[in-house]
């Protein structure tokens, strides 16, 4: 994990602080910039002696020895989550230490597959016994103002003291498992050191933050309150309730024959449009749903995390998603947007009517409906400061151009060589025109099945997938796409096959494997899938077990159709023994492949994989890596990133400026990497005072 050209020797650091603010609200960055925020108490071990303690109240003077480690270049700053601790060393106690001095548990856990916080990531790693589990009371307890129905307006250890000495034995043994932490993780094949340098641009990215107009989300939420109160009045009106909460309008659509269970909007919405549900209970659903809906949540969340500059920071997680080491959201989620609904030129006359509180003057501007119209301006928020633009730029269909340039499919490769539109070209296949001749509704009906099937969807994940694109499709129409795609591209399906067959060879045999410029291997506890550019995905305590095939036709004993999930569910076995209990023959069971992962709920658990689950983390995966060395060179050249939102790179820059940083958005994107001289690489973007859709 650490490299010995850089680094010498280690200090294990952890911050336990106090503030007014709640960093789970407020984000680190405007947390140690407050002016409450404190220092309590901090421990750390150089490299594995006995922690030692620093407590300012006891001595406000910072040991000799931990100042001059913290000096020294060679000395590696380990702590999990570090971004805390160097914000509190940087904000709180005025030492700004460097960047490339740092070096993350967290991060380093998020590359082995891990997630979570520092809690879950040792459970995950069998280290979890090693943990305080009154942590959280006693963070409770001492890092915020103490309830206002206490005495006391904060606990400290003047008025808990036998908490408080429980509390610096708690933050001891953070440190003391953090540092057993890195050592297991030290066991495995470490990030790369310029990977860690990447860690440095994102941490640079985070620090700098994207301008915000707060009076723009301050807006949108008194919008929102005032909208709310009129749609519960319409609703109030319609129904004759009395009260509107969610046991009362259930009760009411219940006695108008509705066989609801929930109020929640999946399954509201699956009789909202239904059209043989009477029209004024229809309408009755879609006013609840859109009221229950959380328009102005983002919002908040900008005017919560802005800081005194306007600037919301921290809004972006080094390699938080899981397995593909991509980058992800942080409380305002930028990652999950609606495209816009304004054109260029609306878009300043919708933020003004926005910033105005006023939703009679938003429905003006805009009359698709409020709900909606907030919803999909979130993105307008995010703005270029005065004198400033935002150059956005992402690169060109890049899962597509990966996957046809991993599975050595020709065909995909010359359509963007010869600057031909994917999609028209699926279309032209599928409904049997000329490219020329593709309409702009049947290119978009191509989206889907062009994303999607090369990740081995089939035709019932199809339809769903499409709904996500506003595509409608009926199981006639999904087959055939399916169909189209795998027919077009037989390549990509030998790639399945292949990569399939390989992961179970390796994790059966142990030995290593080679194909497709990839390496699989076992190592350890982990199933290895080295990359070209040198990064490796990591799957956790890896497994081959014999399951129901998924097209199975389950029938109970009256011939009804039974659902293979619900099935497992009910019964908590292994698919061998539903076999022996006669849901399914032995010739329905085939071979799958798990590791240990979170499922949609959240929870560390075995997760089944197919093909094409592993052919969408390594498409995406080398996607990563493409735009990660993009946005170094851009550093480099001294752009100011300000975000990265999925493909796409977003810098702020000097109005005087625009024409030289489209000039090195573009260059550092379409570079091609030495690893791939032979892949095709494209850029577009565009300038604006506003973030919005392309």
């Amino acid at each position: 994990m650490l490299d010995p050209d850089k680094f010498d020797r280690r200090v294990h650091m952890d911050f336990e602080t106090y503030s007014e603010l709640d960093i789970r609200r407020t984000g680190a960055h405007k947390y140690a910039k407050h002016g409450s925020t404190e220092v309590l108490m901090l421990y750390y071990a150089f490299d594995d002696e006995e922690p030692l303690g620093w407590i300012p109240e006891e001595s406000p003077v910072m040991p000799q020895p931990l100042v001059e480690a913290l000096r020294d270049p060679r000395c590696a700053k380990m702590a999990f989550n570090a971004a805390f601790e160097r914000l509190i060393f940087k904000h709180v106690l005025n030492l700004d230490i460097p960047i490339d001095q740092w070096r993350c548990t967290m991060v380093a856990s998020y590359y082995l597959g891990f997630v979570g916080g520092l809690d879950m990531v040792l459970q995950q790693t069998g280290l979890q016994s090693r943990k305080d589990p009154r942590g959280s009371q006693l963070i409770n307890t001492f890092s915020k103002p103490a309830p206002r129905n206490h005495h006391a307006e904060r606990y400290t250890s003047r008025n808990k003291p036998q908490e408080w000495e429980e509390f610096k034995r708690y933050c001891y043994n953070d440190v003391v498992v953090e540092r057993e932490l890195f050592h297991f993780l030290s066991a495995f094949p470490a990030m790369p050191e310029w990977d860690w340098h990447r860690y440095l641009v994102d941490q640079e990215m985070n620090d700098r933050g994207a301008y915000a107009d707060v009076r723009m989300a301050e807006g949108a939420f008194e919008i929102w309150e005032e909208e709310k109160k009129r749609l519960a009045l319409e609703i109030q009106r319609l129904s004759g309730l009395e009260r509107i909460s969610r046991g009362p309008f259930l009760q009411f659509l219940q006695d108008r024959g509705l066989p609801l269970e929930t109020t929640q909007k999946a399954e509201l919405l699956t009789f909202a449009t239904d059209t043989s549900v009477p029209e004024d209970l229809r309408r009755l659903l879609f006013l609840w749903m859109e009221r229950e809906g959380k328009a102005a949540s983002k919002y908040a969340a900008v005017a919560r995390g802005a800081c005194d500059d306007s600037r919301v920071r921290g809004m972006f997680q080094f390699k938080g998603a899981s397995r593909t080491d991509r980058t992800a959201g942080r409380r305002v989620q930028l990652q999950n947007l609606k495209r816009s609904v304004a054109s260029d030129a609306q878009i300043p006359y919708l933020v003004g009517a926005i910033e105005s509180g006023n939703a009679g003057l938003l429905r003006m501007v805009a009359p698709e409906g409020v709900s909606e119209v907030l919803g999909t301006s979130i993105r307008h928020v995010i703005q270029a400061p005065e004198g400033r633009s935002l150059v956005a730029f992402d690169l060109s269909s890049i899962e597509s151009v990966v996957l046809g340039w991993l599975v050595y499919c020709e065909s995909i490769l010359d359509t963007f060589r010869n600057g031909r539109d994917t999609y028209k070209v699926f279309a032209s296949q599928y409904y049997g025109l000329n490219y020329e001749d593709i309409t702009r509704d049947q290119r978009n009906f191509a989206k889907p099945p062009v994303l999607g099937c090369g990740y081995m969807l089939g035709w019932k994940g199809l339809i769903s997938y499409a709904e996500g694109y506003g595509v409608e499709m009926d199981e006639e129409s999904a087959r055939r796409a399916v169909s189209t795609f795998r027919t077009m591209y037989p390549e990509i399906c030998e790639f399945w096959t292949w990569i399939y067959d390989a992961v179970k060879y390796v994790i059966k045999t142990g030995e290593r494997l080679e194909g497709y410029r990839l390496t699989i291997e076992r190592c350890e506890t982990f199933l290895r899938i080295w990359l070209p550019s040198g990064r490796a995905l990591s799957y956790q305590h890896p497994e081959v077990s014999s399951r129901i095939a998924p097209w199975t036709e389950i029938l109970d004993s009256n011939g009804t159709p039974v659902d293979l999930h619900s099935l497992r569910e009910t019964y908590q076995v292994p698919d061998e023994e539903l076999v022996a209990m006669g849901w399914a023959s032995s010739a329905d069971l085939i071979e799958n492949v798990s590791y240990m992962g979170t499922d949609l709920a959240g929870r560390w658990t075995r997760t089944f994989a197919h093909a094409g689950l592993f052919t969408e983390n390594i498409v995406q995966s080398i996607a990563m890596d493409i735009l990660k060395d993009a946005i170094v060179r851009m550093h480099q050249a001294g752009l100011e990133i300000v975000m990265e939102v999925h493909d796409e790179v977003v810098a702020e820059v000097d109005d005087s400026h625009v024409e030289w940083a489209k000039q090195i958005m573009h260059e550092s994107l379409t570079t091609l990497p030495p690893w791939a001289p032979d892949l095709w690489l494209g850029a577009d973007g565009y300038v604006s005072k506003f973030y919005k859709s392309d």
